[in-house]
This record gives structure tokens, C-alpha cells and sequence, in this order.
């Protein structure tokens, strides 16, 4: 099931003396930016309409963890996941099954 990993309303990050709005309704990392080398990987001629809804299927890489305590925030814990491979759903021309069974690829 998917989990939505918008911020809480009202949040503000911490800097300073003063607490400061967030920039983004969503946690630092979390967009991904895809020049013209990956819009053909994935197939992507057409780009898609600004607010367009897409579904994003990845295989990833764990490449970092880690986890500290300090004084006053208590346990902070983190992932660095590189992804490797792709999909984006409603972008590219379904594939046969023979297709898919018999690129290079697989």
C-alpha cells in the first residue's frame, strides 16, 4: 500500500533562532529530475502535462544508513537508496510479453 509522504500542515524547519516555513510540501530527496539521456531510456517523446498523475515502479539500491542520537532530537535515522532501473506507468508503449521476454535487456 502505498503511503503518502507529504509533510504535516504547518510544519516549519528549524534554523536559527527563529523556526522558518518549509520550502516543500514533501521531504528533501524525494523528487527525481530526468534529463534527455533518461526520457529516452524510458521511451518518453511526449512529455507529460504539468500535475499529470504517473506511477513510478523502481528497483533500487541500499547505499548508506544511518542513525545518531543527540541532545534534544532524540534517534535520527536515515536511508540513501540509488535506483537502478525504472518504469513509469502511462508514459510508455506497453510491451508484448514476447517483448519483454526476448530484449537484450532481460
Amino acid at each position: 500500500m502505498m503511503k503518502s509522504m507529504r509533510k504535516p500542515a504547518g510544519g516549519t524547519v528549524l534554523g536559527g533562532h527563529e523556526a522558518m516555513p518549509m520550502e516543500s510540501e514533501f521531504p528533501y530527496g524525494l523528487r527525481i529530475e530526468l534529463d534527455e539521456d533518461a526520457l529516452k531510456l524510458l521511451n518518453i517523446g511526449k512529455l507529460p502535462e504539468i500535475g499529470a498523475i504517473l506511477e513510478l515502479e523502481a528497483r533500487v539500491v541500499v547505499k548508506a544508513v544511518s542513525s545518531h542520537t543527540s541532545e534534544g532530537q532524540g534517534v535520527r535515522r536515515s536511508v540513501s537508496l540509488q535506483i537502478t532501473d525504472m518504469e513509469l506507468e502511462g508514459m510508455s508503449e506497453k510491451k508484448s510479453p514476447e517483448q519483454i521476454v526476448y530484449t537484450e535487456d532481460n
